[in-house]
């Protein structure tokens, strides 16, 4: 991965579709399925990151970096989870990147990091196999989107519009529900948007003007529904709805 930045103009860097992740080439190539430029991915608003196999850092923007502790992102260059987050958190973050490797597959995680300055934060990452122009598996490409701080239901919208993900959302942005015979009452969809777009059950208690063991009693409806277990597990399958 490495000689795409040492030899490659990161803007000339381009990001196209390859099998279930995405490749990295010379955008002077001009290939024909060409999706966007590495620089417009990592100008969104979420922490957006490029790790090597072993989960060292390759290339994060802004947001990412002041997510994951650094003071900086040429300070995180070379750097893991490791040198910023506790030691039980910093191994399921990089765990869940070495499956993404593993099973060369998109996922979806609902992920926790307690920082070394106490900080913790909690996201949903979507994680990508990355390939270079010789078709080799290179390391992974991550989108984290910070519950909470960041809409959950405008980035999807937006990583969608952008090719990433299935088109499957509504023009103002709610998810659409489209599950089949999956019949959910008002509340309980509700209670389900509000979730993707990343309220906590006390946030939507408050908007709903209900009690927050209400809420969280129309969730378990919700996966029980859905037959999942998590909200990882929900959140993906409304996406591959």
């Amino acid at each position: 991965m490495k000689p795409y930045f040492d030899s490659i103009e990161f803007k000339h860097i381009a990001v196209a579709k390859y099998q279930n992740g995405i490749m990295l080439y010379n955008i002077i190539n001009k290939r024909t399925d060409f999706l966007l430029s590495l620089a417009d991915l990592f100008a969104l608003p979420y922490s957006v990151y490029l790790l090597d196999t072993m989960g060292a850092t390759l290339k994060i923007n802004e947001v990412g970096a002041s997510i994951c502790g650094f003071s900086s992102p040429d300070q995180a260059i070379g750097k893991t989870i490791f040198d910023v987050s506790i030691g039980h958190s910093a191994k399921n973050l990089l765990d869940n990147c070495a499956s993404v490797l593993q099973q060369e597959s998109v996922k979806i995680f609902d992920e926790y990091n307690m920082r070394f300055d106490g900080k913790s934060l909690q996201f949903l990452s979507i994680k990508f196999p990355c390939y270079d122009a010789e078709y080799q598996l290179q390391g992974t490409f991550g989108i984290s989107i910070v519950l909470g701080e960041h809409s959950l239901a405008d980035a999807i919208t937006q990583l969608s519009a952008l090719g990433l993900l299935s088109q499957n959302t509504s023009q103002n942005q709610t998810i659409k529900l489209n599950l089949g015979n999956v019949l959910l009452t008002s509340r309980e969809t509700e209670c389900l948007e509000y979730t993707v777009k990343g309220f906590t059950a006390k946030q939507i208690a408050k908007k709903l003007h209900i009690s927050y063991r209400t809420v969280e009693d129309y969730i378990n409806q919700v996966k029980i529904k859905l037959d999942v277990s998590t909200k990882q597990e929900m959140i993906q399958k409304l996406l591959n709805s």
